[in-house]
């Protein structure tokens, strides 16, 4: 399945099953590394109940409570944090469990998180 076939999956789960106006990150990223922007990093999205307007959100594809990300998404990761140009300079870099509030605890981004939490970051 393509990067953007993922994407659109993600798109239609997020309107269809969970009533969001639309994709709830701004970027996804494949497990191949392919990354799809989903929408304006200036447009709020729904991905950090509460926070939303706080957040530029990318999501990589997977299980990561089961899984580490793929080399590639680490890769893709880091190029889009600090290469692409996309994200403005000065943003904290946290994982979606480190900002959520009290009401909408969760395990993302998955429970090997320490694992793959300082590559991702650290500039």
């Amino acid at each position: 399945m393509s990067a953007r076939d993922l994407s659109r999956m993600t798109a239609r789960y997020h309107t269809k099953t969970q009533g969001w106006g639309g994709h709830g990150y701004q970027f996804e990223i494949a497990p191949d590394g392919t990354v799809c922007q989903t929408g304006d990093v200036q447009s709020v999205r729904a991905s950090v109940w509460g926070r939303n307007q706080e957040v530029i959100s990318a999501v990589l594809v997977g299980n990561m409570s089961a899984h580490l990300p793929t080399d590639a998404q680490i890769v893709s990761l880091r190029w889009l944090r600090f290469g692409s140009g996309l994200i403005p300079a000065g943003l904290v870099n946290v994982g979606h469990k480190e900002i959520a509030l009290p009401q909408s605890l969760t395990s993302c981004p998955g429970d090997t998180w320490p694992q793959w939490r300082a590559p991702v970051l650290l500039a």
